[in-house]
């Protein structure tokens, strides 16, 4: 039988593409898992959240002031309404609401405004919120006349039940609102902070509005940052790091249990109301945290 070295050939570049196929497959399942794995420490080890288990329902005597955080929560008013009827809040209490009010959900104007109109619930700008100013301001610099044109084209980005909301007294509202808010032993941030080489916050005064706004570094659970004060933040979904649309935290010392803020470094607090439908509530002085759901 005569030697085919042209079929030899095709054999071997086949097995070897098979080979070669088949160790790629094993390569990419090998880091899905080790990354799976380096999620899971942050959430089941000490590292995270043991302690940040679901309270059911806000019950018995409350503090006579009590803080609360919630993220991202996008246009779902009915949401919003519903983890503050859930935590029994009250006129003495107090909701930070790091950003993203506005867009994708169905009611974006209603919680906006309820967030500016409330005297004990205080906002900060997010991403959304910060494009719809700067559209805001570039169309106001660019009209010289027809001002109303203006407010009907802002309107257009809304949906046509709740469009007219938008009037003149929200956009300057809205274009007052701080890009963070620094508590004593807090600083809220939509995105996160700029660090040092040594991992200490740069100077808020420092911090360019972008890098609070839109950086997504910070979420990382390998980033730890040495200020005092622990930073609230949201911005991504927790779920890039987590399984589980749930409140995420990261203790600064692995060894001890935590009972107060200062005990965390950054709490990641945007748990996917577009994407997942939940929306995650902490309450900032008893470390217990809350959830709803559509």
């Amino acid at each position: 039988m005569p030697f085919d070295i042209t079929a030899l050939t095709s054999f071997w570049l086949f097995a070897n593409s098979v080979i070669v196929s088949i160790s790629l497959h094993i390569y990419r399942i090998s880091q899905k898992n080790k990354e799976r794995s380096t999620s899971q420490s942050f959430i089941n080890s000490k590292k995270s959240v043991a302690d940040f288990e679901e309270h059911p329902q806000q019950r018995g005597t409350k503090r006579e002031t009590v803080r609360y955080a919630i993220s991202d929560p996008h246009g779902a008013y009915t949401l919003v309404m519903r983890i503050l009827e859930k935590i029994r809040f009250g006129d003495t209490d107090t909701l930070y609401i790091g950003g993203d009010m506005i867009d994708k959900g169905e009611n974006s104007l209603r919680l906006l405004q309820f967030a500016l109109e409330s005297p004990n619930v205080h906002p900060i700008l997010g991403n959304h919120e910060y494009d719809l100013i700067k559209r805001y301001r570039a169309m106001m610099r660019a009209e010289t006349s027809d001002f109303s044109a203006v407010l009907d084209s802002l309107r257009a980005g809304f949906l046509p039940h709740e469009c007219e909301r938008l009037d003149w007294e929200t956009l300057d509202a809205l274009s007052e609102l701080p890009a963070y808010i620094e508590a004593a032993d807090f600083i809220m941030v939509h995105a996160g902070l700029p660090l040092d080489c040594a991992g200490y916050p740069l100077p808020l005064t420092e911090a360019s509005i972008e890098s609070l706004l839109y950086d997504r570094r910070f979420l990382s659970p390998s980033l730890i940052q040495r200020g005092e004060k622990c930073i609230l933040f949201g911005h991504t979904e927790t779920t890039v790091i987590a399984d589980t649309p749930r409140i995420l935290a990261y203790r600064r010392d692995k060894s001890r249990p935590a009972h107060a803020l200062a005990d965390y470094h950054k709490i990641h607090l945007d748990t996917g109301v577009f994407s997942h439908g939940v929306l995650g509530c902490l309450c900032l002085d008893t470390l217990h945290s809350y959830y709803v759901s559509k």
